[in-house]
């Protein structure tokens, strides 16, 4: 199967946007003082980025084989990308949906195919 240049490297720019992700929320939940240490809402964060992250490394390691379960995995991508941008948001952290909006370009690169040569 051949890849796209942007289909390979996607997954990886999900899985980098995911890492620092939960490192972020990692920090917030376990900073003091800043209104969402230890929530649940930042628990569920903290769950939803590794989820991302864990799927992401999927997709990564099948590199075009299972292409069912690889599309499967992107479409929940998508659907935790959104739901974690929107928690990180009604949690008032900065960096987040930032990180999830990272995320969400290496997805739309995810859909961008290689042109066929005309022969």
């Amino acid at each position: 199967m051949n890849l796209s240049f942007f289909q390979r490297w996607s997954p990886c720019v999900i899985a980098f946007g995911a890492a620092v992700g939960l490192i972020v929320s990692i920090v917030n939940y376990f900073t003091p003082g800043n209104g969402i240490s230890g929530t649940e809402g930042a628990l569920l964060v903290i769950g939803s980025t590794l989820a991302i992250l864990m799927a992401a490394t999927v997709i990564w390691l099948l590199a075009g084989r299972l292409r069912w379960i690889g599309s499967i995995l992107f479409v929940l991508i998508l659907l935790g990308i959104l739901g974690t941008a929107l928690a990180g948001y009604l949690l008032e952290s900065t960096w987040l949906p930032i990180m999830m909006a990272v995320c969400l370009i290496g997805w739309f690169a995810g859909l961008l195919r290689t042109p066929k040569s005309a022969a």
